[in-house]
Order: structure tokens, then sequence, then C-alpha cells
């Protein structure tokens, strides 16, 4: 699996499959994906658009990609975003994608 192919599918408009997913968030955030393929993905995805499942599945691979923290104590929908984290940042936008509900964003 290559990044070419991944950004390919997403610029003709196709749904990526979760193996798909799971290899984005695994190059982003062991740094193995250049940053203009990163751009050039997110740019599609901006674009095309993703499908429920697409949304779902990033949103898990990158809560599971680093630390996690149980905030079930919090009232509403809280979301934990670190301001160095790009992923976190990424993650976070999926969940307000997702989640009608307003989250609360803890710094």
């Amino acid at each position: 699996m290559n990044m070419r192919d991944i950004i390919i599918a997403k610029r003709d408009k196709q749904s990526l499959t979760d193996e798909q997913i799971r290899f984005f968030v695994s190059g982003v955030t062991d740094g193995s994906i250049p940053d203009y393929q990163i751009s050039a993905l997110l740019m599609a995805i901006v674009l095309n658009g993703m499908d429920e499942r697409e949304m779902t599945t990033l949103t898990l691979e990158m809560a599971a990609s680093g630390s996690q923290m149980d905030l079930s104590y919090l009232e509403g929908v809280p979301a934990l975003r670190r301001l160095s984290s790009a992923a976190g940042g990424l993650a976070l936008q999926a969940v307000q994608l997702i989640n009608s509900n307003p989250l609360r964003v803890l710094m």
C-alpha cells in the first residue's frame, strides 16, 4: 500500500478502506508520510468529503494512536486536544464532523 494510491482514490471520490485509513494514521503518527502527501490527502478529503464509516474509522484510529484519558466523569461529550499534536487536532476535527452535539475542548 502507498500514499499515492490512497490520494488518487480520494481524489477520484472513492471511499477509503479501513486499511487505507489505518495506513494513513500510522504514517502520520510515525512520521513516515511526508507533509506534502498528508496535505494532498487532506485536500482531497476536504473537496470530496468522507462517509460516516470513513470518519468513524479515522476518529477511532486517531484516538488509538496516542495516549488516552478517561474523561467519563465530565458532563457532555468531552474531547481532549494537545496543542502540540497535529494528529490530535485532526482527530478533534473528525469528531466534530461526526458528532452534532457541541464538544467541550479541554486545553
